[in-house]
């Protein structure tokens, strides 16, 4: 599936039109964000502007961070391709004629990258973990799901598959559970060098919750984003 918003009538019809691409059409910056954060690991999200403003180029960037894998396309009118390009979007022509055709074989080299099964968030968090033979030591938590967090570290990479326990500490309550280290990772561009902790027994309450929150905070964070990302409250 891909997702599509569009300014343009024209855009929208080739869109809903075409006989190889599952699309879904969003008519509003909101609803685009809720299309991305609820749905099902679109393919990619095209989005056709007349001009690439100031709040489009925030969304987009913000997008971007919150959705490093995510396959993204611009189609902007042919006086502002370049520009675009310049700042590293993929940019298709708006007034294009074969523009279909190489959207659809630009899909066709694309897999759905993004593998993850439950949304993250990088929140400003503390964690505490515990392994076998170890004391309990504090790390930077950055990028946490439901699944997981991926835990700041320079110089300490726990060895992968050993199990434990982590506790991770939000506004006004910690999340307890059983874990498992899944392995090193260098660092990139979101991220610094650390490694990932999977969650091993989370209850299905915990699990909604922890989901619940990270999606209102990737709507937030796509509307909104200048406001900078606090740690959720268990109270709203």
């Amino acid at each position: 599936m891909v997702i599509c918003y569009s300014e343009s009538e024209n855009i929208k019809q080739l869109f809903e039109n075409a006989p190889d691409l599952q699309v879904s059409l969003v008519n509003s910056q909101e609803n685009l964000a809720s299309a991305i954060v609820e749905g099902s690991h679109p393919v990619g999200v095209f989005i056709q502007l007349e001009e690439l403003n100031e709040r489009w180029s925030g969304f987009i960037s913000s997008l971007k961070k919150c959705y490093p894998l995510l396959t993204l396309y611009l189609i902007l009118p042919e006086e502002q391709i370049a520009a675009a390009e310049k700042a590293g979007y993929q940019v298709f022509g708006l007034n294009d004629e074969s523009l279909l055709d190489k959207v659809t074989r630009e899909l066709v080299s694309v897999h759905d990258q993004d593998k993850r099964k439950h949304p993250r968030f990088d929140w400003p968090l503390m964690g505490k973990l515990d392994l076998p033979g170890r004391p309990p030591e504090k790390f930077r938590v950055r990028s946490i799901s439901s699944s997981g967090a991926f835990m700041e570290s320079e110089d300490y990479f726990p060895e992968v598959d050993s199990r434990g326990t982590v506790v991770i500490t939000f506004h006004d309550f910690s999340l307890l559970s059983g874990c498992r280290i899944t392995g090193k990772r260098a660092i990139s561009e979101n991220l610094p060098s650390g490694f990932g902790v999977e969650f091993t027994d989370l209850t299905q309450t915990s699990i909604e919750i922890i989901e619940g929150m990270v999606e209102d905070e990737l709507l937030r964070t796509l509307l909104e984003p200048d406001k900078p990302a606090h740690p959720p409250s268990i109270s709203g």
